[in-house]
């Protein structure tokens, strides 16, 4: 069996990641620093604000680290396929923020995607001038952000999924989400799921449009539909589990930006950032300002919303100063014959 090549495994940690103290002593605390910003010190290298009290509760996490990192072979089997994966290996340097191997993007960026919701969320949103992102562990699909059973099988054979499990947990419940549906036309389901009255409307935009609109520290991709049962998900980052979800949601089509507040998991305490203490990010919702003119490009409005519905969603844009195209849904429409 092939002994494992540090140098081109995922969680080995980038040249630059900050205080030269803490690089190459803990694997763990390189990939948890992965998706913290960082500033620039006195000399002008950047250095994550968390480094040292990451790298002391990744100690933790350091059975798992050990024995998946540092150990030459498996017992039978060289390192598990789904603990890589293609686009992390062979880097030097932090992944940005676009580019995480975590948030595969759509093939086409200009690929509509819509967002459905009913006239109460969309008047808040043109009020904040921004999208509304809902913490992840207030996901209906409680299955999203945690590991499948082949991850867990090898973990109870060689170390102790627990505190895998809680470093997941501590990473889905300071992370947030905003959700949008992939599809070249309407879908009548997504109506029927996501818009609660007939006073509902959609906002449809391209996959470039959004990425443009929101910022850096936001990420971005497509969500990976699996059983969780006989399915793999890479272990090499704690994002990958929030970019899966079950086949029952396939008909979602979900496109997914996650903005992560793990930079603040600090101001819970120690025992909530190792995992050992649950304590979600205090806010349940957050607000990200975009360039909602830039960001928008038609706005639909429900097929079963009347006449001065469609009146009133053109008069609100007007208030707010945004000149886009509002039309009826086209499964309003009418067929040419009965």
């Amino acid at each position: 069996m092939t002994p494992i090549n540090l140098l081109h495994y995922p969680f080995r940690p980038p040249d630059r990641i900050g205080n030269g103290a803490y690089r190459g002593r803990n694997p763990c605390s390189a990939v948890i620093l992965r998706q913290l910003p960082c500033r620039e010190d006195a000399g002008g290298d950047q250095q994550h604000a968390l480094a040292p009290f990451v790298h002391r509760i990744s100690v933790a996490y350091s059975l798992f680290v050990r024995y998946l990192v540092m150990t030459p072979r498996l017992e039978g089997a060289d390192l598990p396929p789904w603990a890589l994966h293609s686009n992390s290996m062979n880097t030097n340097s932090p992944v940005p923020r676009a580019e995480h191997p975590a948030f595969e993007p759509p093939s086409d960026p200009q690929m509509k995607i819509w967002r459905y919701m009913d006239f109460t969320q969309f008047v808040s949103m043109l009020e904040e001038k921004g999208l509304l992102f809902t913490r992840a562990d207030l996901l209906v699909d409680k299955f999203e952000g945690t590991m499948s059973q082949p991850l867990y099988d090898y973990l109870e054979r060689n170390s102790d999924p627990q505190q895998h499990a809680d470093l997941l947990r501590l990473t889905k419940s300071w992370s947030f989400v905003n959700c949008w549906h992939m599809n070249e036309f309407e879908s009548a389901a997504m109506w029927k799921l996501y818009s609660t009255a007939t006073e509902s409307v959609c906002l449809q935009t391209t996959y470039a449009r959004l990425r443009n609109a929101v910022a850096h520290e936001v990420y971005i991709g497509k969500i990976n539909y699996i059983s969780y049962e006989r399915d793999k998900i890479p272990a090499a980052n704690t994002f990958w589990p929030l970019m899966h979800k079950r086949k029952s949601f396939e008909h979602e089509r979900e496109l997914r930006a996650v903005w992560s507040a793990l930079d603040r998991v600090a101001e819970a305490g120690p025992a909530v950032a190792s995992g050992h203490e649950y304590h979600p990010a205090p806010e349940k919702t957050v607000w990200k300002q975009v360039d909602l003119v830039a960001l928008t490009q038609k706005i639909f409005v429900s097929p079963t919303a009347k006449s001065w519905f469609s009146e009133l969603v053109k008069k609100v844009l007007r208030t707010y100063n945004l000149e886009v195209p509002v039309r009826q849904s086209d499964l309003a429409a009418e067929p040419l014959f009965y």
